[in-house]
């Protein structure tokens, strides 16, 4: 997403210039490519000039779009000790992993495409 959101939003990209961009499997990304059009974020172009585009812009896409587009909704963490019931109030853990939980979800959901192209560019 960052590769496509550096460059102009006309021109569709191949996966494989991204693959050799990123060093990755060209068969794999292909399928992450998809995951993303079929979720609306990416625009797909078949042809000898054909490739992806964003579908929106860069500012209007968070990272939780993007993180939900691959895995799905995100759902509650789990106990970490996998106990079928949770103690609740008596975990040593208490409601820390229920803050580190939401703080992720609120940087996510705040945290736009645009501003990590600008971090990594």
């Amino acid at each position: 997403m960052a590769v496509l959101a550096r460059r102009d939003s006309v021109t569709a990209v191949s996966t494989q210039s991204i693959a050799e961009e990123l060093q990755v499997s060209a068969d794999h990304l292909s399928k992450v490519m998809q995951r993303l059009a079929k979720n609306h974020l990416v625009q797909s172009t078949r042809g000898p000039n054909g490739g992806y585009r964003l579908a929106r812009s860069p500012n209007e896409i968070s990272m939780l779009d993007i993180y939900e587009s691959m895995e799905g909704p995100s759902k509650p963490l789990v106990c970490v000790f996998d106990t079928k019931k949770c103690v609740g109030k008596s975990c040593i853990f208490g409601d820390m992993i229920a803050n580190m939980e939401g703080a992720l979800s609120d940087f996510m959901k705040k945290t736009r495409l645009a501003d990590v192209v600008q971090k990594v560019a």
